[in-house]
Formats: structure tokens, C-alpha cells, sequence
């Protein structure tokens, strides 16, 4: 009993606090003048460009400032205990954007009806030129917003109230205010803190334990976040090392099974699973120049042809993904892997027709075409990459390499 009426104290002197910042408004014609709110510093709801709420509540930290270290943990991960289904804090996130856009919905129908109200004031003394002149001012005068995230008091707009007759989708009539953002009744009070028209310090109250529960849940959901991250990146980085592996240059059945299959799923990963969560990250483009390159590079001359060419489709991946983060090693593979391999004689028949079929790709977007001349043959620093290979491209179409060495390799 004694634990119930202590919490029944709490809740009452939390209530008395919050109420201080309510502000009621009188019921007013337009030919009254009182202004809504006289400080125009008053916060704004987050998330519509203003202000945080001055209620004391902890702000959402970005994944980057969460307190887990993504790059440098180790063993196994404990996934921190979600308060309720996090298909619930989705709704709970839809549900109040659902109740700005109705909101904002009110605030357009409530100005469309003022402005039919003042039009039908005026309906019988438009002869008279001052009328007229009365008219278009209280038009300019219907605010769109009816309550202003920042009210400024010489701002003839707030000046007054106007109710008009219309109702919502519960048959509520609309109070001055229009209709409260938490129940749907009529408003005739507005929240200083969030901006909001609400019926009662109850509703206002509810409105703020909303926003903390929608707070606390997006702090949660970004912790987990970072854990599944550090783990796809582990994983990622296990698949790069995996792929490289090749234990004392044996090539057994099962050495170049894994080998295959290890780069078939990084294959999978690069071309079709890739996004912007994964081109953003550091630690994924520090993997890739750490491990995915130097595994590229290694099974790049390999007697097997499914491994020579899953290694062909993760460079053209990488080179249509992350260009922007792999410049240098780009132009490495392209000078001193692809072009070489197409002049040897050492090169097999399928190692030649593979490589063309790199360029083929990259060439086939327009894009990379125009930054590589940029980037490169536009660069004093490094070498004519795209001049080399439109005219290794250009030698081969023309049969230069029709020569003897070349006459079971290349037909023209």
C-alpha cells in the first residue's frame, strides 16, 4: 500500500512539473489580438528541424558512438536483451510518423476552413473596397501551421484563434488548436516543448513517455546493429583469408572444392548482397584492401579455370563498387596482372580469354570508362591505364596477334 502511494506521488509531482510549460489559450474571435506564446525561444519537437523537447530525456547516439568496439572485440558476442519484439518497435516508430503526418494533415484541412470561413464573412460586402481590403488581410493573416515551431510575438498571424466546424475522422469538432496529437479530441492547448496541440496534461504527459519509449528502443536497436556488423565483418574477413589460403601449393580435390566455394560465396556477397551499409563501412574497404585484393592477386594464376575466374568477377565487383577507395590497387591488377598476362606467350588460351573478358565488363559501363581517363591517364602521378587498354583491345581485334607463338591463343 505505502509502495502504491509513493508511486502515485511520483506520478503527480512529475505531472505538476510538466503542466508548468502548458500553456491554455482563450477562446477568441478573430477580431480579438492575444498572442499564443511570447518566447521565441521555446524548443521544437526533434526530427520537424528544431530543437530537442527540455524534458529530461537521453538522446539517440549514432552507431558510431555507441560504446562497442566494433574493430577490436573478441569472441563471442553477447547480443544485449530486446525490451519487447523489435517488429514492435518498428510499429511503434510507424505508428507516431503516422501521427505527424495526420498532424500535418490537420493543419492544411484546418487552414483550407478558416480561409472558407473568412471568404464566407465576406461574402456580402465585397462592394465595398475597404471590406475588401479587410478580407485579403485576414486571409494572409490564417496561419498554415496552427501551432508555430517557433513563435515570434510581433508575427500578426498567432495574434488570434479561430474555431471553425469541421470534424476529424472520429467526428471530433476541432478545438482552437484543432485536434489533440495523442487522442484525437479537441485542442484548445498546445505542448510548449514538442509543438504539438493536445487536450490536457495527461495527453501531454503521454506524449513525452512516447517519444522516451521510441528514444531507448532506437539506442537499443543501434547496439545490436553494430554487433550483427562486427560479425559480418568478421565473417567477411574469415571468407577473404579462406579464399587465399593455399596450404604448401597443394591443389588436392578438397583443397580446390573449399577454395571454389569460399570464393562463390564472396561472389555472391560482392555482386548481388552489397550495399550501402557495407560501401560505407571502413572496416569492410580495410578488409578488402587487406585480404580480398591479396587473395585476388594470388588465385589470379591459378590452373584452375573456376577459380582464375571467380577471382576475374570479384575484381570487376570491386571495380564497380569501391573504385573511389581502391585506385592503386586497380591500376596494379590492370597493368601488371591483365595486360601482362594478354602479352605473354606463357598464357594460356583460357587466362587470355578471361582477362579480355574483364576489360569487356569494365569498358561495358560508360562510367568507368570516363574515370579512368580522369583518374589516371588525367593524372601526371601514374600511367595512361586507359590509353593501354584500348590499344591492347585495339591489337587484338586487329589480329596483331596472329603471329606464330600466338596462333593457338588468340584468333583474330
Amino acid at each position: 500500500m505505502e509502495e502504491h502511494n509513493s508511486n502515485e506521488d511520483d506520478y503527480q509531482a512529475k505531472k505538476r512539473k510538466k503542466s508548468m510549460s502548458l500553456r491554455p489559450q482563450r477562446a477568441l474571435s478573430m477580431d480579438g489580438a492575444s498572442p499564443i506564446d511570447n518566447d521565441p525561444n521555446a524548443p521544437q519537437l526533434p526530427g520537424l528541424g528544431g530543437a530537442s523537447p527540455s524534458h529530461n530525456m537521453k538522446e539517440p547516439q549514432s552507431p558510431e558512438h555507441v560504446n562497442i568496439n566494433v574493430l577490436e572485440r573478441t569472441g563471442t558476442q553477447e547480443v544485449p536483451e530486446n525490451n519487447g519484439d523489435s517488429s514492435a518497435v518498428r510499429e511503434a516508430e510507424k505508428g507516431y510518423i503516422s501521427k505527424m503526418l495526420q498532424n500535418m494533415v490537420d493543419d492544411v484541412c484546418l487552414f483550407h476552413a478558416k480561409n472558407d470561413a473568412v471568404n464566407h464573412k465576406y461574402a456580402d460586402k465585397l462592394e465595398d473596397e475597404g471590406e475588401r481590403e479587410n478580407l485579403k488581410q485576414e486571409l494572409e493573416n490564417i496561419p498554415l501551421r496552427t501551432v508555430p515551431l517557433v513563435m515570434n510575438p510581433d508575427d500578426p498571424k498567432y495574434r488570434s484563434l479561430m474555431k471553425v466546424p469541421i470534424h476529424n475522422e472520429i467526428e471530433s469538432p476541432a478545438g482552437y488548436l484543432g485536434w489533440c496529437f495523442v487522442c484525437r479530441g479537441p485542442a484548445d492547448l498546445y505542448c510548449k516543448d514538442t509543438r504539438v496541440p493536445i487536450c490536457s496534461v495527461d495527453c501531454k504527459l503521454r506524449h513525452f513517455d512516447e517519444i522516451d519509449g521510441l528514444k531507448s528502443g532506437s539506442v537499443q536497436n543501434n547496439a545490436i546493429k553494430l554487433i550483427y556488423l562486427h560479425d559480418a565483418a568478421q565473417v567477411f574477413a574469415y571468407l577473404c583469408k579462406l579464399s587465399g589460403k593455399d596450404p604448401a601449393n597443394k591443389t588436392t580435390p578438397d583443397i580446390v572444392k573449399n577454395k571454389m566455394l569460399t570464393l562463390e560465396l564472396i561472389m555472391e556477397i560482392m555482386e548481388k548482397n552489397i550495399g550501402p551499409t557495407f560501401l560505407a563501412r571502413k572496416e569492410f574497404r580495410e578488409i578488402i584492401k587487406e585480404n580480398l585484393c591479396d587473395s585476388i592477386l594470388k588465385n589470379s594464376i591459378s590452373l584452375e579455370k573456376a577459380i582464375f575466374s571467380y577471382s576475374l568477377g570479384i575484381f570487376v565487383a570491386l571495380v564497380n563498387n569501391f573504385r573511389e577507395h581502391l585506385k592503386t590497387e586497380i591500376a596494379i591488377f590492370v597493368d601488371s596482372v591483365f595486360m601482362k598476362m594478354l602479352e605473354s606467350t606463357n598464357s594460356s588460351y583460357i587466362h587470355r580469354h578471361l582477362a579480355l573478358q574483364v576489360f569487356y565488363k569494365i569498358v561495358s559501363r560508360a562510367r568507368n570508362v570516363l574515370e579512368f581517363y580522369v583518374n589516371y591517364d588525367c593524372d601526371l602521378q601514374s600511367t595512361n591505364t586507359t590509353e593501354k587498354i584500348i590499344e591492347m583491345i585495339c591489337k587484338v581485334a586487329q589480329g596483331k596477334y596472329g603471329k606464330p607463338e600466338y596462333g593457338t591463343v588468340i584468333q583474330p
